[in-house]
């Protein structure tokens, strides 16, 4: 597999390229064909010479198309786009939905050429699909089923994913692929995304003064950006080669940068939060002393800090970036003005007259005149303002009715539903007339699927952290730090979706839950802390000694010799 994957990549990126910079149906038929060729010419090249019978070599083609599916998600989707389209992005959710429902059906196909239909069994697992028959109820109760749809084909599309890797990726090499292909992907988005800044780019977007890369929006790529960048740095440790490791690290520095050129504040919250869960991770394994004593992992924390403090002071001083200064504060502050409204946010819900009066909406919303009649108005300001009136809305949403604070108002109906909720002032503040998303993953939960949604959810997000801090404590030094990557990215998608809903878009949906099963995949892997990766680690003991330097065999007289000293002094004795 191995052999014929890394010959077919390189024309796998070239057609999305080509297909993206000028639209061509029949590349795109053949990029999907590739998810039944590969797997042809892996059987066409090797011998399986241990597969013997056709019910087996038939199995096993199965495996390489489910694992072959999971290698173009990782390699196409993310790199292509659609020019012809009003959404250039659409493409990536079709190719998504076909890639994953047909290796499902491949997947079921193989379980009955088995003959045995059988799931992993674990808590995490149970809290999935017990999500994913909560969506289907309220898909089922939702008033707006033509809204409801797009939505539930998109969820089910990112469960599969999650059950497919789970229960079909079991060997290292097949992750080592999964991860290697990931990462040479993001070395390309990346790359790109550093030349949009600086004007080279084969897409008109509409402005290219924050960067969306190939995934169609500069929130896109920070959530994006969210899982990589944890990722790559964890990598760094992950190998002895020191070839790797400047790789790695020139990685992770560029997409760094590239999260800067985004200007999203939501992943300019979340990755340092998500490396400093990192730090804590290593600390919480090995313990503070050995952290400390370690001089590659000191010099990571402090050139970490150093990079981090350098760009901050330098925002603040530079005057010609005045408003990436003003986008920096409000990052930082929000927190703080969030947490001293939080009162007024929560209780302050007392239904809107069917005719506001005019004094009520004065200046963009009379605050004083709103909250003594139990209305609440933010004095938040800019995007953040724009942020919270909207999540506003989406709590009045699920407040609506006891039934609605269990149901929710119905999966993917917010856009719908929001206009009877929102506040009178709503223009006022820059809200759209036709919002269509919360602008936090866990409003529009629940809103649209109400408590037990969330409830679930996070469930989810517990049972996900708490089983998978043991397997951390390995020998296996690969296997150990591609967990610490997996987990910290996880860790700061999840923050970054309380200020959007990338959870939600075919951008980078499909990979967060492709990292949480990939997670439990790795820490599932049998130990082997002689490898280096795929590499056999050089063992000095083991080295062969050069040609007529060979170590001398043992005499076998002095053995015979000592053998009957041991005899006489038991005798004697």
């Amino acid at each position: 597999m191995n052999l014929v994957w890394w010959l077919v990549l390189p024309i796998v990126y070239i057609l999305t390229w080509i297909t993206s910079w000028r639209a061509s149906t029949g590349i795109e038929v053949v990029l999907f064909s590739f998810l039944f060729i590969i797997p042809w010419l892996v059987s066409f090249f090797s011998e399986d010479q241990y597969v013997k019978t056709p019910k087996a070599k038939l199995i096993l083609y199965y495996e390489r198309v489910i694992e072959t599916g999971l290698l173009l998600l990782c390699s196409i989707v993310p790199w292509i786009l659609d020019t012809r389209a009003n959404d250039a992005i659409f493409i990536k959710t079709v190719y998504v939905q076909i890639i994953v429902f047909t290796i499902t059906l491949v997947w079921l196909l193989k379980m009955l050429e088995e003959g045995s239909l059988k799931l992993i069994k674990m808590p995490l697992v149970f809290a999935v699909l017990a999500y994913w028959w909560w969506a289907v109820v309220t898909f089922i109760t939702s008033d707006y089923k033509y809204a409801s749809i797009e939505l539930m084909y998109r969820f089910v599309s990112y469960f599969l994913i999650f059950f497919v890797v789970l229960n079909n990726i079991k060997k290292r090499d097949q992750v080592w692929r999964i991860v290697t292909t990931f990462m040479v992907t993001t070395v390309i988005l990346t790359v790109y995304g550093v030349f949009q800044h600086f004007g080279y780019d084969f897409v008109s977007w509409g402005s290219q003064y924050r960067i969306p890369s190939s995934l169609g929006n500069p929130d896109f790529y920070s959530g994006y950006l969210c899982l990589s960048i944890p990722l790559s740095a964890a990598l760094i440790f992950s190998t002895k080669s020191t070839f790797n490791r400047t790789a790695y690290a020139i990685l992770t520095s560029l997409q760094l940068l590239a999260l800067f050129y985004t200007q999203t504040r939501g992943g300019w919250a979340a990755v340092p939060l998500a490396l400093l869960f990192f730090v804590l991770l290593k600390i919480y394994t090995i313990g503070p002393k050995k952290f400390f004593s370690n001089k590659l992992y000191v010099k990571f924390m402090a050139g970490i800090l150093v990079v981090l403090t350098s760009v901050i002071v330098f925002i603040m001083v530079y005057k010609p970036l005045g408003g990436i200064k003003d986008r920096l504060l409000t990052t930082i502050t929000f927190g703080h003005q969030l947490a001293v409204e939080s009162k007024e946010f929560l209780f302050y819900t007392a239904s809107y007259p069917d005719y506001v009066p005019p004094e009520w909406i004065t200046e963009g919303g009379n605050k004083e005149l709103l909250e003594k009649n139990h209305i609440y108005r933010s004095a938040i300001r800019g995007t953040a303002g724009v942020r919270v009136t909207i999540w506003t809305g989406s709590w009045r949403m699920f407040l609506e009715r006891p039934f609605t604070m269990i149901f929710g108002q119905g999966m993917g109906t917010l856009r719908q539903t929001f206009p009877s909720h929102r506040p009178p002032y709503y223009r006022f503040k820059t809200v759209s007339h036709n919002t269509e998303h919360a602008h936090s993953e866990y409003f529009e939960i629940l809103a649209e699927e109400g408590a037990v949604g969330l409830f679930l959810f996070f469930l989810i997000v517990f049972l996900f952290f708490k089983n998978r801090m043991g397997p951390l404590h390995t020998p296996d030094h690969w296997k150990q730090n591609l967990l610490y990557g997996l987990l910290t990215g996880v860790f700061g998608y999840l923050f970054e979706n309380l200020g959007s809903v990338n959870m939600r878009w075919t951008s980078s949906a499909p990979f967060f839950w492709f990292f949480l099963a990939l997670t439990i995949v790795v820490a599932r892997l049998p130990d082997r802390p002689d490898l280096d990766g795929m590499k056999p680690i050089d063992d000095p003991s083991k080295k062969k000694l050069e040609p007529g330097k060979q170590k001398p065999k043992p005499c076998k007289h002095k053995s015979r010799n000592k053998s009957r000293r041991k005899k006489l002094n038991i005798r004697l004795n």
